[in-house]
């Protein structure tokens, strides 16, 4: 009986969830950027823009997350309201861990670079297409 029990317990799907994983809403929206910002959507952006997503929500919390973006988008308003932005330690440092993990998910998720860009096999030798002898003239 503990068997079935331990064995239905493995089996089950499992549904707890990090603290910092990001709603998926965000996630589409943080990809669909990333893929515009990159030359569209392609499946190399896919791939490439989801991996920096995954990398970014590992490397920061998600509420860490929405502050620093609003810090960064922000602090480009003009005046004294941008200023509180500008001049917030806690912004500027979280701004700066949210564009080093950025950084560092770009470099190793390969973004912008295609698959024949990071292939290390190299493409076949071209064949040169058949020799026609010309007709033979009557």
């Amino acid at each position: 009986m503990a068997r079935v029990v331990l064995a239905a317990w493995l089996m089950a799907p499992r549904i707890d969830v990090e603290a910092n994983d990001f709603p998926t809403l965000d996630r589409v929206d943080q990809v669909l950027t990333c893929m515009k910002g990159h030359g569209g959507q392609t499946l190399d952006n896919l791939y490439a823009c989801s991996c920096v997503v995954d990398a970014v929500a590992a490397a920061l919390s998600y509420d860490d997350f929405v502050e620093a973006t609003t810090f960064r988008g922000l602090k480009s308003m003009p005046g004294e309201q941008g200023g509180l932005f500008r001049e917030s330690a806690r912004g500027r440092k979280l701004v700066q861990r949210l564009e080093e993990a950025e950084e560092r998910a770009a470099r190793s998720c390969f973004v912008g670079v295609g698959r024949s860009k990071r292939s290390p096999v190299a493409s076949p030798p071209a064949v040169p297409p058949p020799v026609v002898p010309p007709p033979v003239a009557k």
